[in-house]
Formats: C-alpha cells, structure tokens, sequence
C-alpha cells in the first residue's frame, strides 16, 4: 500500500542575475502584493509592515546547507494579515530563501523602506573547500523577494555578534561590536564601516532596537610609551550616534608611541579610536589631569573618582550604578541605580563630571535619578519602567513577581512594593505591552523541551490582586502550555498575534518551526481559552487511557483537523505514480477505505465502536453534540484552534513527523498484511486459524490473572468471520474474537 507517508511540500524559487554599483544580487520571481506600510515592529523574529507580517521560519544550525534557493527551514517568510486573520495559515510565502541563524537573539530582522536587512551565515568556502559558515554575512533584499546582495554589505568572523539596523535621516546603518570590544558603523548607502569606539570595557544597546544610539565604558589609558602606559583606577561613561563620521575630541599621540601600539598589536589603528561625546567621568579630585578629560576646573566628587557599571538603556535613558575607586566595599552610593536622560547629557554645556551629582545632593545642580539603593532587585534582570519622572521596576524574588514604585522624598527616595504574581517559580521577566487599561508583562519558567510562557498584569492596584475578590482580568495566566524554544529569540506579541517557535516534542523530537496564535482580550478571556484547551487535551488522554487506539485517532485528529498547514496534506501511496493527495482527517477514511479494496473487512483496522464514537468525535453528533464547541460554533477539538504552525516544513523534518503519526496515531497494514493479502484464500485461512489458536491459549492465562477496569463498556460487536472464496485471493480478519474486537484486540 505504502512505505511511509509523505507530506506535499513545493518550494519554487527561480534566481536570476542583476548587477548594482556596491553589491552584487541575488533575484527571485517578485511576490506580488502591497509591500508599503507602516513598520509597527523591528529589530525581532517578526516583523509587522502594512499588509504582511514578515517572519523566521524557525530554528536551524548556522551550519545547516545555507545555499541561496534551497533554504526553507530559518528562511525568511511572509503572511498576509488577511490570511492570518481567516486561518489561512499555508498561504506564507518565501521571501528570503536563506538562513536567519545569527547567534544574537536579541536582535533579527530590520525593514527600512522597501527592504528587510538581515545577517546570514556565509556561504563562502576557504581554500579547502569547507564552508565558513561561522562567518556573517549582512545583506538586505526587497520585500517582493527580488534584489538580494549576493556580494553582502561586510562580514564578520564570529557568528555571535551583536548587531542592529538602524536608521539615521533616511540611510541605514549597521552597528555592529566585534570582539565585545570594538564598535563599528556600516553605512549601507556609501560602504563605508567606520570604527566609533575600539578598545571599550562595556556597552549597553537600547531596548528600543532601532534607536541608534549606544552607551560604553572607556579606560582612561595614560603613559609616555606603549610600555609604561597603564590604566587609571576610574573609568567613563560615552555616548554615540551610528552616523558619527568623526571624533569629538582630538586625542593626539607621539609617532614613536602610534609606531610601537600598532608593531604591538599588528594592526594600523590608532592608540586611541572614540568618536562619542563623554556623559560621565569618573576623575577624582587627586587624579592628575589628561587628554581623555574634558571638563578642566570642574571639582570632582571624591578623591579617587568613580568606576561606573552600565545596567541598561531604556526609557530614554541610561540606567547605570556606579562605585567609589578608594572603597572596597559597596556603600553609599556605590549600591545605587542611577537614570540619566539622553535629552539631559545630549543637551549644550554638559559637564562629565559635575553630572555625577544626584538628586539627593543638597545643590540645585543634581542630574541624575536614583531609582534605587541596592541593585538587589533592581539589576539587570528586571525591568525598568517610567511615566513621567515617577519611576518603577519588575523584578522576580523566590517564587514571586512584584513591582516597585519609587517616590522621592526631601531624604531621597522611598520605595513601595507590591506583590502582582504569587506563584511564579524561577521565573524569567522578558518585556511588557500596553494594552487598553492593562500593562502586561511577559515571563518565562522553564518547560520539559524548552520554556513555558505567561502573562501577568504589572499596572494593577493592590486589591486587583486580592486572591479571593481581585479581578480575573488581573489574575496571572499560562499562555495554555505552550513551550517556545528558550536558545532563540523570544516569543513576540504583535496587535492581537503572538508568534513563537514551537518546542514541543513530537515523538522525541522538537522541530522548533514558527507558530501562532491569537492572544486578544484580558487575562480572564485567556483563563476562558485555557479551559477550552485543558477541556480538550483531557479528554484525549482519558479516551487514550481507556481505549489506546481511540485515543490515538483523537489525537490524531486534533492535531490534523481543522486548519493546519504543516500537518493537513499527504501522500497515500507515496511515490507511486498519480498518488492522491488527502487532506485533513480524508487520510484515515482513505486507510480504510484502501484496507477493504485489499480484501479485508470494514473492522479489520478499527471496530465499528471505535469508527463510530471516533466520527462522532470529528462532527461532535451523538454523545458528543454540543461538546467542545465555542459560543461562535468553532470547533475546539483541534489544535489550529489554538494555535498553528505558519510557513513551510522541510521534506525531512516532514518525513520525520509522518513517521510518529503512521507508528503512534494511525492504523495501517503492516508490509506482511500486505504480502498476506495477496496469498490465496486457504493458505490465509490456515495463518489465521495458527495465529488464533497462539493468540487464544495466550489470552485465556492473561485472562485469568487480569482485569481491566473501564468506565464504560464499548458495545459488542459482532465482526465479520473470513469467507473462503476460491475466487478471491483477499482475506480478512479469520475467526475475529468478538471479546477481543470489544476490548480493541
């Protein structure tokens, strides 16, 4: 009948050539469609622009074949929101057929204009002839899929760098740190890569992933000769912009120390490369005065000076705490996180160093915000918030969530907290959405493959939280039970959509292919549709308890039916010349359908009890009317309900997911049915007579020493005994036992 079963997968790309003045291209056919819009997100795993929602399709290796045109898995790909918006999940369509496996999570695809920017691993080969696929490559295409920089715009050695397209008056420019060290600028319009800062000790990029801006810290290097230089104790903080072109300051050096750095470390850069504006500086009153500080005369605020630590950049500012170089241990305010305003330190007349007062000190010349006196809480994990100057933060302690509001006072600061999630073990805060009245926050805690995903409400008051009278709608959530894939960009919330990469195990593998789902309403609307799922899935495992195969059919069609593109189209007779394509549950009426032309009974495979209660199941007619169905008539007794899989799956992950299905979900002949049903009548006669009389001793001692408890009794029924035809080759089911076809045998 078949040897596996075989899932349709079409992949049409035609690649042409084109010639530009900077890059070379790579050309598809053009997609059609409205490629014009707003973009309304950036910088993740999806991006939203007008009528489309672009996305990865999925995880790979960077080491994965990354050959233009072959690529399905990890390529870029693209929905219409009109398709999303009906269920047409299989109508995504390839954009970009390359890898986007970068090894920075936290930033992924850019759309500037009518192109999407990207990095990509090379497909470039070294002398041997071994692809350096742990190189990147940065290249942008057009969003109909056409014009794509075969010649990229540069590389980088290491897959792992950190990057972001940005936009500045209209070009685009590609920051990117080299080394964790050095920060360079491509300029997508001239080609021109400009180092803004070599050397750096720390850096911290926006949250807001298209601003251009970057925070650093800087070594104050000083000495007469590249060997007796050294590092002062105290250290800077600098600012700057991805179009800078050229230093702030003039740093100036002897040609013998410029000949003797560049022999040192076999290179021709400068001893000192800094094209940003200095926004803190840690020199003391007692430290003696160099080029690398700007702010002559101004007095410092303690002896040694101050090294600073960088936390994050958010909000329109840098959050950073900073410590006092002649102390060893943290006090005073060498625990304290301080906010500083871009708008404060970009601003005329910024001075570095009186800028370290604080809005505690006594002088009306205080810049900075404290937002808290220990980073405890308040440190790297959390998540910072402001509304106006009043200033908050989430942040995970033990087995809770809870929120921080800072309110200043004539002493300093004082800081309330409130508990918003009680149950939360070892959860991970990701980032927060504005919804109508509600804030939401997104957190993670781990899962068997990957990670499970919830939705609490931050902006609540205390008595919304109130276990007993509080608002469902503030209550926290499990986004049903999903898992994401933890080593790879986070789940994305965009409008009423999320989008995720599906960890979840089928059989013992996860394939970690892109979803999504809808995720409009409240908290207690999701509460309403984590029922629905719970409902769902028990019933399934009941049934599978009770009866295994019936079970499996359940699971079989919750998973096929309904509209889902990955798993709803297959071959019957795979590879044989004019093979039918089925689509959803048509693949199991086909199984029977061909298990009867082969000779064998309508209950061979499956008894009438089973086919009946398993149709009643799909059309939710008999003891299931009414059941699992929505207030809008949907049916929720399949997962596209919930969630789907988007975009296209590769002929061998297909394979590999088909395998599980036609072992774990789906009856079918085995190859020695099949070779049994071409033997003539009497020899298939004298098999099953054998195999009856093994089968019935075996059962009759089973039968003695076992009992199997049931919640209920399938009905008896009585199957069809084989009938000898010396006309017919085909066989049966020979001397079926009803007791076993009752009990699924």
């Amino acid at each position: 009948m078949r040897n596996g079963i075989k899932k349709i997968l079409t992949l049409a790309c035609a690649l042409g050539l084109a010639c530009t003045p900077l890059v070379g291209c790579q050309s598809g056919t053009a997609l059609e469609g409205d490629t014009s819009g707003e973009v309304t997100s950036n910088g993740g795993f999806v991006v939203e622009k007008g009528n489309y929602y672009y996305f990865i399709n999925g995880a790979d290796e960077y080491t994965a074949d990354n050959t233009f045109g072959n690529v399905v898995k990890a390529s870029l790909m693209r929905i219409a929101k009109s398709d999303l918006a009906s269920g047409n999940y299989g109508a995504a369509q390839t954009v970009v057929p390359s890898l986007m496996v970068a090894g920075d999570h936290t930033s992924g695809i850019y759309i500037y204009g009518d192109r999407v920017y990207y990095a990509t691993p090379t497909s470039a080969k070294n002398i041997s002839g071994e692809v350096e696929n742990s190189y990147l490559d940065f290249k942008s295409t057009k969003l109909d899929g056409t014009d794509t920089t075969s010649n990229y715009y540069f590389r980088s050695s290491e897959n792992a760098t950190v990057y972001r397209y940005v936009e500045v008056d209209n070009v685009v420019y590609c920051l990117h740190i080299e080394n964790d060290t050095d920060l360079y600028s491509y300029n997508t319009e001239t080609g021109d890569d400009t180092l803004l800062a070599a050397g750096m000790t720390s850096f911290t990029l926006a949250t807001n992933k298209t601003d251009p801006g970057v925070y650093y810290t800087m070594a104050v290097t000083v000495g007469d000769s590249v060997d007796a230089s050294y590092n002062e104790s105290y250290t800077q903080i600098y600012y700057v912009r991805a179009d800078a072109t050229e230093a702030a300051y003039e740093y100036t050096f002897s040609d013998e120390y410029v000949e003797d750095y560049r022999e040192m470390n076999g290179s021709e850069t400068y001893p000192y490369v800094n094209y940003g504006t200095i926004v803190l500086d840690g020199y003391g009153s007692d430290c003696d005065f160099t080029q690398f500080n700007h702010n002559e005369g101004t007095e410092a605020y303690t002896p040694s000076g101050y090294t600073y630590t960088l936390v994050g950049y958010a909000n329109g500012g840098l959050y950073y705490t900073r410590s006092y170089v002649d102390k060893t241990e943290s006090e005073g305010d060498g625990g304290w996180l301080f906010y500083l305003a871009d708008e404060t330190v970009q601003a005329d007349g910024w001075n570095a160093v009186s800028g370290n007062a604080d809005t505690s000190a006594a002088d009306a010349g205080a810049y900075n915000d404290i937002v808290a006196y220990s980073t405890t809480n308040a440190s790297t994990s959390a998540i910072f918030l402001k509304e106006g100057d009043r200033h908050s933060y989430l942040y995970a302690d033990g087995s809770a969530i809870f929120r921080a509001d800072v309110t200043e006072t004539d002493r300093g600061i004082s800081t309330e907290t409130l508990r918003i999630v009680d149950r939360a073990s070892s959860a991970t805060l990701m980032y927060t959405e504005e919804a109508g009245e509600f804030g939401y926050l997104y957190y993670s805690a781990s899962g068997t493959n990957g990670s499970t995903l919830y939705r609490a409400v931050y902006n609540g008051e205390a008595t919304d939280y109130n276990a007993l009278a509080g608002d469902p709608a503030y209550k926290a959530q499990q986004i049903l039970d999903i898992e994401f894939m933890t080593d790879w960009y986070l789940p994305e919330k965009i409008g009423d959509y999320l989008f995720f990469v599906n960890a979840e195990a089928i059989g013992s593998n996860s394939y970690n292919y892109a979803c999504v789902m809808s995720l409009a309403g409240t908290n207690a609307d999701l509460a309403a549709f984590n029922e629905r799922y719970e409902e769902i899935k028990d019933e399934i495992a009941d049934v599978k308890a009770e009866y295994e195969e019936l079970g499996n059919l359940m699971t079989y069609y919750y998973v096929t039916g309904g509209n889902n593109p990955v798993f709803n189209r297959y071959y019957l007779d795979a590879g044989k010349t004019g093979a039918t394509v089925y689509e959803n549950t048509d693949y199991y009426t086909a199984i029977l359908a061909q298990a009867k032309e082969e000779g064998y009974t309508d209950t061979y495979l499956y008894s009438q009890y089973f086919q009946d209660t398993f149709a009643a199941f799909m059309a939710k007619t008999g003891e299931y009317e009414g059941k699992f169905v929505d207030a809008d008539g949907k049916d929720y007794g399949v997962q596209s309900y919930f969630y789907a899989w988007i975009g296209e799956v590769t002929d061998a992950d297909m394979e590999a997911i088909d395998a599980v299905y036609e072992t774990e979900y789906v009856k079918t002949l085995t190859e020695e049915e099949e070779e049994t049903s071409a033997l003539p009548a009497w020899a298939i006669a004298l098999i099953a007579i054998g195999a009856a009389a093994v089968v019935g001793a075996v059962g009759a001692i089973v039968a003695t020493t076992v009992i199997r408890k049931k919640k209920k009794a399938a009905p008896a029924v009585r199957e069809e005994k084989l009938k000898v035809d010396t006309t017919d080759d085909k066989s049966v089911d020979v001397y079926a036992d009803e007791e076993n076809q009752d009990e699924d045998k």
